[in-house]
């Protein structure tokens, strides 16, 4: 009964953290088709202007024909964000399981990334995740002591999201203890000697052997799913700030730009580039603003769908293996 309980809650946390990613996909879709359609409105001002420069004698074919294949790159960029919104909202609607029902959501600008979010955890962060607890509760069925099985083959480690990690590289966890270092886990003390406990083990019928490597495979694909999550969230995070700043100084060069203009010392044309500029600037700045917001649910459901600010940050050992 308690495994199937777990497998209800796995469903469950599947489905919520869809649901979620879906939409604040959506609503990073409306966002970027509210500025899309500026762009390309600005765009056309550009092609227009310049078609009149041309006409004047004051510019060659060439940039008018390069101003209109941009005006037709940033439609087509228009008509995917209005192709992405309408099978998001199917999709939301298939999970609310009618139609006919408007998605309502929230403005982007009242949106939030989360703040002090855990960057590295202590491996028993895994303990919560379904599988892991069904794992158990499979070792508990057979009659074997899950106390046991989680000293033997749980240890204690730091995950702290290093880029790469995957199961492949993980696979050596029980066989090799200096590996771990490599493995972007931070031992804190001797895990295993040798094969002696994975002896003890062995010692027990072939059903007991099919619970432990049941249990062994999914503490590797747990740490893996936790890690690369942890380090998505923190790259996501890096180039957020990053796309920040970059907007931060594309706008004061705007702004600059804005009083050359009605100074007369630069062009409507000049002006135009600008404020477009700027405005792709901003829809970088919007998407990786919903990639943190997606981390961060991801991160949520590989740690079993706990809450992340419960989760404290472990001190790094003191000594370096």
């Amino acid at each position: 009964l308690d495994i199937v309980k777990q497998a209800e809650r796995a469903s469950y946390i599947a489905l919520t953290s869809s649901f979620a990613s879906n939409y604040f996909n959506l609503i990073k879709t409306d966002k970027l088709i509210e500025i899309q359609s500026e762009i390309v409105a600005i765009q056309k001002d550009i092609a227009q202007k310049t078609q009149k420069k041309f006409e004047n004698g004051l510019c060659t074919v060439n940039e008018v024909i390069a101003e209109e294949k941009m005006l037709t790159t940033q439609k087509e960029l228009l008509n995917d964000l209005e192709h992405t919104k309408t099978i998001l909202e199917n999709q939301l609607k298939v999970y609310l399981a009618d139609n006919n029902k408007e998605i309502k959501r929230s403005s982007y600008d009242d949106i939030a990334i989360m703040q002090n979010l855990p960057l590295k955890m202590d491996g028993t962060v895994i303990e919560q995740r379904p599988d892991y607890i069904q794992s158990e509760d499979n070792i508990k069925k057979i009659g074997y002591d899950v106390g046991i099985a989680r000293k033997e083959f749980l240890p204690k480690f730091v995950i702290y999201g290093q880029i790469g990690l995957n199961a492949y590289n993980l696979d050596k966890l029980f066989n090799s203890y200096s590996q771990l270092a490599n493995a972007g886990i931070m031992p804190s003390f001797d895990i295993f000697s040798g094969g002696r406990k994975k002896a003890i083990l062995k010692l027990q019928k072939y059903r007991y052997e099919e619970a432990m490597h049941d249990y062994q495979k999914t503490i590797l694909t747990s740490i893996q799913e936790v890690n690369d999550s942890t380090a998505q969230l923190k790259k996501d995070l890096q180039n957020y700030d990053e796309s920040v700043e970059r907007y931060n100084l594309e706008h004061k060069r705007f702004v600059l730009m804005d009083h050359k203009n009605k100074i007369g010392a630069a062009s409507n044309l000049d002006l135009l580039y600008n404020k477009q500029l700027e405005l792709m600037t901003k829809r970088e700045e919007v998407s990786n603003k919903i990639n943190c917001l997606i981390s961060t649910i991801s991160l949520y459901k590989a740690t079993g769908g706990q809450d992340l600010y419960s989760i404290k940050e472990p001190q790094q050992p003191s000594e370096n293996i």
